[in-house]
């Protein structure tokens, strides 16, 4: 009686160890929770297959679920182009600008392209709202493409709007343009400035290369990121940065103050590479607040809803943007009365730290009877 008394003080699996011949506990003998794992794949994005957990058991079993979240972007995105439109950039009469139209196209326009095709190939339009904006500049502000949806802004993408040439260069201009767009942007921001020559313009007096100038086009930027919380600054340079006469700064670190971060810097050494090098840039970096997720299975129709615990959810060692959890068990099948109900819906919403939530889905269905 007394080892038996002991046995019940202690969890499960240590009763099942301590039990003796004459006696099992209650605990012992029960059914052990189904155990289903889902990993995202290489690129860290979920497969068809991996939404798709099989779980042994009739009606009533209960399981819990190994896996891996991996938002790969915000809710909400809105993305701006600033580009240059100086006459080194395209020279209609003389025919010497760094991105001369060819073939119907140019630089600026294949590398805007580019992100938009891959933002809209990575992105699933039921869960994230993606926008995309464009900001011409040269001596003062040019003109603007406000932001619309993705799927419909390959219909601006024109030749007009991101392969003109017309004078000198305003990065304070772009910038200040830039900030009232995004302004009416919620979620997260992402800029693109495609230029292909420093500052010239911008804090008063004669064009030229001139330390008013940069910190104009610094001051501008860092207006933008304090109006405007949650944007990423990117700059793709045209060129060698550093080929200009009596420099007395280091240009690359003028670039790199703008965005914040060396690796948001790209430099393109002719037109054609633009694409190449705009596509280095990491997409926007997601912090999950652990303390924020949240569980719940419901039948496939929605119905039944039912809060599910975790027993775990952190960030993966060595694997940014990919969050580890692990769930209590929980009834696979919650309000299943017959084995034609049985398919059920796990969603998990986790918040970043600016507060927008991301979600993992997962469907739930019977494993063929030859499943071992």
């Amino acid at each position: 009686m007394q080892d038996r008394l002991k046995c019940l003080l202690v969890t499960a699996p240590l009763a099942a160890a301590c039990s003796n011949a004459d006696f099992k506990s209650q605990s012992a003998t029960k059914a052990q929770p189904e155990r289903a794992v889902t990993r995202c794949t290489a690129d860290r994005h979920y497969t068809d297959e991996s939404l798709s957990l099989k779980v042994k058991g009739g009606k009533d079993v209960e399981l819990f679920v190994e896996g891996e979240m991996c938002p790969r972007a915000p809710a909400e995105l809105a993305v701006v182009f600033v580009v240059d439109f100086s006459l080194s950039m395209y020279n209609k009469e003389k025919s010497r600008g760094n991105d001369q139209v060819v073939g119907g196209s140019c630089g600026r326009l294949a590398g805007a392209k580019a992100v938009v095709d891959q933002y809209a190939k990575s992105l699933d339009p039921d869960t994230t709202e993606t926008s995309v904006g464009v900001v011409q500049f040269a001596s003062n502000l040019v003109g603007t493409i406000p932001l619309t949806k993705i799927a419909d802004f390959p219909a601006k993408a024109t030749v007009d709007a991101f392969c003109q040439g017309i004078d000198g260069t305003n990065y304070k201009a772009g910038f200040e343009a830039a900030a009232v767009m995004l302004a009416k942007a919620s979620g997260t921001k992402v800029l693109y400035l495609i230029t292909d020559g420093l500052p010239t313009e911008g804090g008063g007096g004669a064009r030229e290369n001139a330390p008013r100038h940069r910190d104009a086009a610094l001051a501008a930027v860092e207006a933008l990121k304090a109006s405007v919380p949650n944007t990423l600054v990117n700059v793709v340079f045209l060129g060698d940065p550093n080929d200009t006469e009596g420099l007395d700064f280091k240009p690359l670190d003028f670039l790199t103050q703008l965005t914040g971060d060396p690796a948001r810097a790209k430099l393109a050494s002719k037109a054609d590479d633009l694409a190449k090098e705009i596509l280095k840039l990491e997409p926007p970096v997601i912090e999950l607040a652990t303390d924020t997720a949240q569980a719940t299975i419901a039948a496939a129709d929605g119905s039944n809803p039912t809060p599910v615990a975790f027993a775990e959810f952190k960030p993966k060692a060595d694997a940014p943007q990919v969050w580890t959890f692990r769930t209590v068990p929980f009834k696979a099948y919650p309000g299943a009365s017959a084995t034609a109900d049985l398919a059920s819906r796990l969603s998990i919403v986790a918040k970043d730290d600016k507060g927008e939530p991301y979600q993992a889905a997962f469907k739930i269905s019977p494993a063929p009877a030859s499943t071992p």
